[in-house]
């Protein structure tokens, strides 16, 4: 029973040991998210008659694959807003209060030799090897919804605005067809 044990023991080291040789392992979806402009800006104006004025800013979100990551399609993303308090913006809601499509091709965590024209480095490229993914960048978008804005802004006077942020979670399906959602990525929010 013992040498069946230590015999199993030596071919699951040398099974690991030639995995690690010469191929590439593929981790799952896992990638970086940044935003620009970073902070996310709530600017909202009073004129001289009371009038609000609501001007939102448009961001973009750059997404890389880390080190080994399958590629992935996020096809879009849900937001939830909170005050500095940790509470959703909107008490006793917790409906996500933005969502959106993004349809960005984030490529998988790799390089190689020489990336094919169209898909760039694959698993099967000359010389592939994990690494850190291109950056990819969705395309402009308005995140920050009127009436998320001003529950947020109306929070200015009583100290709740500093702190305020969103938690953003992105969803699709990776480079083997099989749906994700990511758990929250976190920004910060600046109201003026």
């Amino acid at each position: 029973m013992k040498r069946f044990k230590v015999e199993w023991m030596a071919a699951g080291f040398l099974a690991a040991l030639l995995t690690g040789c010469g191929s590439v392992a593929f981790n799952g979806q896992n990638f970086d998210v940044g935003i620009t402009p970073n902070p996310m800006t709530i600017d909202i104006d009073l004129d001289d008659d009371g009038g609000i004025t609501y001007t939102n800013t448009s961001q973009v979100f750059t997404f890389a694959s880390k080190a080994g990551a399958l590629g992935v399609t996020i096809e879009g993303y849900d937001i939830e807003f909170y005050e500095a308090s940790d509470n959703l913006s909107f008490p006793g809601d917790s409906v996500t209060r933005s969502s959106g499509s993004l349809n960005v091709y984030v490529p998988a965590g790799l390089t190689c030799v020489a990336p094919d024209p169209l898909l760039g480095c694959t698993i099967n490229s000359e010389g592939a090897v994990a690494a850190r993914g291109p950056v990819a960048q969705s395309p402009s978008s308005f995140l920050v919804p009127i009436d998320a804005a001003l529950s947020l802004w109306r929070l200015v006077g009583v100290g709740g605005s500093v702190g305020a942020y969103a938690k953003v979670y992105f969803y699709g399906t990776d480079d083997l067809q099989r749906p994700f959602r990511t758990g929250p990525y976190q920004f910060s929010l600046i109201i003026i």
